[in-house]
């Protein structure tokens, strides 16, 4: 996976990512998890994409960020990641790199829930309330 990564395949970036985020094989390194899954990231894989919004939402091996959360889980979400669009929708209900907005939330939990991603389903009915 190291050399394939190194030469740009993003299937190889994102495994490993994982790999050093686990520590499976390869010494823990969420910090090098981070810098893998940036490079997948930026040649538009979602799945990269949800990963590293997720690292810069707990500042796990990178500095915490939510507003770069948000603008990762939105490109995530928008190549129809449900994963992506239920935390996008979370980062809208809580006002967190994104101004709060009920409205976005509901409507990124819709989506979310449209792709059969049942805490999205909970999470409607908890703002409905």
């Amino acid at each position: 996976y190291g050399r394939a990564a190194e030469k740009g395949d993003v299937l190889a970036q994102f495994n490993l990512g994982l790999m050093n985020l686990k520590g499976e094989g390869v010494p823990r390194s969420p910090e090098e998890a981070a810098r893998l899954w940036k490079l997948a990231s930026d040649q538009g894989s979602s799945i990269a994409q949800c990963n590293l919004a997720s690292l810069y939402v707990s500042g796990n091996g990178i500095e915490q960020s939510f507003e770069k959360a948000a603008e990762l889980f939105k490109s995530s979400a928008e190549a129809g990641n449900a994963l992506a669009m239920y935390n996008l929708a979370g980062l809208y209900e809580n006002g967190q790199g994104v101004p709060k907005s009920l409205y976005d939330a509901t409507s990124w939990y819709k989506k979310a829930e449209a792709q059969g991603f049942k805490e999205a389903t909970e999470a409607l009915k908890r703002l409905s309330h």
